[in-house]
């Protein structure tokens, strides 16, 4: 149309990809309409994240509850598996967890790589053929395989869904995020300990094969939701969102064998060269030896007397306890990390990180041991085993996880968090339970038998407890000094590795802008759209043109 004083020339396309004409209430309309298709795209990304993050914690909850089931059916597998003995059982989950610790770094590397929902779909899908594998096995051998290959799969949950969280989920709600994933994770394990327990005997229901089955039933159905997940996010409506693009941002392109190994070796060398990721490393392999130091404890309340329910029950507290505080803590990490960016997350997770060592120092140190007769001594317990939960778990999925999110950047998170994983786990491997039946058998004299509790004589009883008990004390203990002193040093390193990382990022979004403008202007050079949004000049009879939507918004 031709120019004239009282009219308005439409440059761009309208969201139906007609040209509008120059009447001024047209391209208000057009304007007003792409302002609401905008708008309620995000809104509705953001619910669908939401959505995301449930079904994340599912993922969490069923991967727990199908770690905790097969020690909980270790004597029905002693009873009806060939081969099966404590020596073996015990092998087995030895080299499942070894398998998970070097399957994890490799994960994590392949997760920066390629869509991460496609891949914990994937994952996830082998991960439920093995579970229904479990139930079927015949024989210790078969077992230790499929268990073996359970670990391999189940190592790229931690990284493909916390990574998955770190990359798109906001800095300053990453403390919540995680804490429901560490409190989903636990509520799995109290549930998948219970119902494996209480159904491994029940031969009318298919007794512990049963329950294998039940969950990897449970575990494909969610594959399939998961791989609808990835369809509607790679081609659907919310891949054209802001907060969708952020999952395909980061990922690799195909290379060769030398190229991704060469690749994966400058990756870990840059995250070590980050002095955060080696205090981090040195807190976790501390607070991942306390944990596994846990194991012992339902053993030294048998040996005080308690009986088996009773001594199940108070260490049960214990999960019950990372529930609680894995929500709480991350609202509260959250809220510092808001007001004090830099050194908010460490002082709280140095503040949790006291509580716990003073709950350890008063149940080792200051309490007489228990004595199982007194009702008041066992609510006590069960009390201060909750209170260690509580605040145990608070610096692992508060402080810790969002950390290592904030120290590289996003293209490497699940990198960080898989070789984190594979470093603590493997010293915990190591300095844990090994270390504490060395100093109960040759520290503190525990005298091996073979005699079952109830028929020992009391002074041997009672000798066995208090070796048990003093080694316990000082793993835990020791373990928790040396954490709570690690986090000290995140005050030093975290700032300026923050920085840097803000710094990297800056980077990497000029090259992705100038990649759009660059896209943009090709566009604009064949005659079509330059952006999702409608980009127009108006001018009232003054000659001046007016800014385009995105520049009068910014």
């Amino acid at each position: 149309s031709p120019y004239s004083t009282d009219s308005v020339i439409y440059r761009g396309f309208c969201p139906s990809g007609t040209y509008a004409a120059d009447n001024r209430a047209a391209i208000i309309a057009f304007d007003a309409l792409d302002r609401a298709l905008t708008d309620l795209l995000e809104v509705c990304c953001g619910l669908a994240w939401c959505g995301l993050q449930y079904l994340l914690r599912t993922v969490f909850m069923i991967h727990a509850a199908d770690g905790a089931m097969l020690p909980g059916v270790f004597k029905a597998l002693e009873e009806q598996l060939s081969g099966a003995t404590p020596v073996s059982l015990g092998a087995i989950v030895m080299i499942e967890a070894l398998c998970h610790s070097i399957a994890v770094f490799l994960w994590g590397f392949y997760a920066d790589r390629t869509c991460k929902i496609q891949l914990l779909m994937r994952t996830t899908l082998a991960w439920g053929f093995l579970t229904l594998a479990t139930s079927c096995v015949g024989d210790i051998a078969s077992l230790a395989i499929v268990r073996a290959l359970a670990g391999i799969a189940g190592a790229a949950m931690g990284p493909l869904s916390q990574g998955l969280v770190a990359a798109v989920c906001p800095s300053k709600q990453r403390g919540k995020a995680f804490g429901f994933l560490a409190a989903s994770a636990n509520i799995g394990y109290i549930l998948g300990l219970l119902l494996s327990t209480s159904s491994s005997h029940l031969d009318s229901v298919g007794g512990w094969r049963a329950s294998f089955a039940l969950f990897s039933v449970l575990t494909l159905f969610l594959a399939w939701v998961l791989g609808q997940v990835q369809v509607e996010v790679s081609s659907g409506l919310f891949a054209e969102s802001r907060t969708w693009a952020r999952l395909d941002r980061f990922s690799g392109e195909a290379s060769t064998a030398s190229v991704v190994w060469r690749e994966m070796r400058d990756n870990l060398s840059l995250i070590m060269r980050r002095r955060s990721f080696v205090v981090l490393i040195l807190q976790g392999a501390f607070a991942s030896t306390l944990t596994r130091s846990i194991s012992y404890l339902t053993m030294w309340y048998q040996y005080l007397g308690f009986s088996d329910v009773a001594a199940g029950i108070i260490t049960s507290s214990i999960p019950l306890g990372y529930v609680f505080g894995a929500i709480l803590a991350g609202y509260a990490s959250d809220r510092l990390a808001h007001s004090y960016p830099l050194h908010g997350r460490i002082c709280f997770g140095q503040l949790t990180d006291l509580a716990k060592l003073f709950v350890l120092g008063f149940t080792f140190l200051v309490l007489d041991d228990p004595d199982p007769k007194k009702t008041e001594d066992f609510v006590l317990r069960c009390g201060l085993s909750f209170l260690f939960g509580f605040f145990a778990i608070m610096s692992y999925s508060a402080v810790v996880k969002p950390l290592f999110a904030e120290i590289v950047p996003a293209c490497f998170i699940a990198q960080a968090i898989g070789a984190a994983a594979a470093i603590d786990g493997a010293f915990a491997s190591f300095a844990s339970t090994p270390v504490i039946g060395y100093f109960t058998e040759s520290v503190f004299h525990y005298q091996v038998t073979t005699q079952p509790i109830s028929e020992m004589p009391e002074a041997l009883r009672l000798q066995n407890a208090t070796a048990l008990g003093r080694a316990i004390s000082a793993v835990m203990t020791g373990s928790a000094v040396l954490s709570l002193m690690s986090f000290g040093f995140l005050h030093l390193t975290f700032p300026d590795d923050y920085k840097q990382t803000v710094e990297e990022e800056g980077d990497r979004d000029s090259e992705v802008t100038t990649e759009d403008s660059d896209d943009s202007a090709f566009s604009e050079s064949k005659g079509g759209p330059t952006s999702r949004r409608v980009r127009f000049n108006v001018t009232y009879g003054t000659g001046k043109p007016q800014e385009t939507l995105q520049e009068s918004q910014a």
